[in-house]
């Protein structure tokens, strides 16, 4: 058991998965955790990691049906465009992040890249390509269709499709992301590969996704947030991500593992998981029940507070490169 998961115990052993590694096709994976607890909750639900023999990377078992993935996303993930006090509040702040984290990204990556046309895969609802936009980048995205947009984004910038089989012309993006999208994929090799070739010669590839070998991942075990089952199938370490890469014909040309967005919001939720806005929405819209506006306004400003709090922990991971988050930039070859 390597360092990544030895604090997410369990019961171990090797099993044969039909599906194989999804970063190796190796079919004997290592049992690493005991059963993981979904997001909001601290019940241990059927699914746990397993670590690939061959590679090391690490997978969510049972492998989810598709359907059972496509229910656990709730219309929660998306933007709704809620009247009201509160409503305006989290618009603003996650226009911030977005902007300072996310946006900062894909323009250096444009530069980097010496073009403008971007293609943000698993875009949702589209306030990355708003922002973009109005930063004089050629941005597209694709998503589900039916996913509600954000109030700045206009319908024609958004491409709607399932991202794992959609495909583009050749050598017609100079900039594709994929911003926490690859944890999610049950191909991510595929997905690569597809990126390789939407990409011009000498485009730039951007790919944050949760670190499952950051300290919270270790001290913090199935409470966690990043491990997120069943929604994640796939949980990277910046060594398995780079490899991936590599093989798929990339050269890395940075890793950040600073996010304004992500990375306080993380150990946040991990701790308090029911004051998570995302998830105490998806909460109340299964079961119908809604708190007082008063009420939801006070939970949403002690979160904010809290994420600040912690942002002197958020820093210390960061350079010491074991952040929730990593984001790598890659160049094809």
């Amino acid at each position: 058991m390597n360092t990544t998961t030895a604090s997410v115990r369990g019961e171990t052993g090797a099993e044969e998965d039909p599906s194989g590694c999804a970063l190796c096709g190796n079919a004997r994976l290592e049992r690493c955790s005991a059963d993981l607890p979904r997001l909001g909750s601290r019940t241990p639900s059927r699914f746990h990691i397993a670590r690939c023999s061959a590679c090391g990377g690490l997978q969510t078992r049972p492998l989810p049906s598709r359907q059972e993935v496509a229910e656990s996303y709730g219309a929660a993930y998306t933007w709704h465009g809620n009247e009201g006090l509160t409503a305006r509040l989290e618009a603003a702040y996650r226009r911030t992040v977005v902007r300072f984290d996310q946006l900062r990204t894909v323009r250096r990556a444009a530069h980097l890249a010496g073009g403008v046309r971007l293609i943000d895969v698993g875009c949702a609802d589209g306030l990355l390509i708003s922002l973009a936009r109005r930063h004089g980048l050629l941005a597209f995205g694709i998503d589900r269709a039916d996913a509600p947009l954000w109030p700045e984004c206009r319908p024609e910038w958004r491409i709607g499709g399932d991202i794992e089989t959609i495909e583009q012309p050749a050598g017609s993006w100079d900039v594709v992301s994929l911003l926490h999208v690859a944890e999610h994929l049950r191909a991510p090799r595929r997905m690569f590969a597809a990126v390789h070739r939407w990409l011009r010669p000498g485009g730039t590839f951007v790919v944050q996704t949760p670190n499952a070998a950051c300290f919270e991942a270790r001290w913090l075990g199935g409470a966690w947030f990043g491990w997120d089952v069943p929604r994640h199938v796939v949980h990277f370490t910046p060594q398995t991500l780079m490899r991936a890469l590599d093989e798929a014909g990339f050269e890395v040309i940075a890793v950040r593992h600073l996010s304004w967005r992500d990375n306080g919001p993380s150990l946040v939720a991990s701790l308090f998981p029911g004051l998570d806005p995302l998830v105490e929405r998806e909460v109340s819209l299964r079961s119908g029940a809604t708190r007082a506006p008063l009420a939801t306004l006070i939970r949403r400003l002690a979160y904010v507070a809290l994420t600040w709090a912690v942002t002197p922990v958020s820093l210390l991971e960061t350079a010491l490169r074991r952040s929730p988050t990593v984001t790598v930039l890659a160049r094809k070859r």
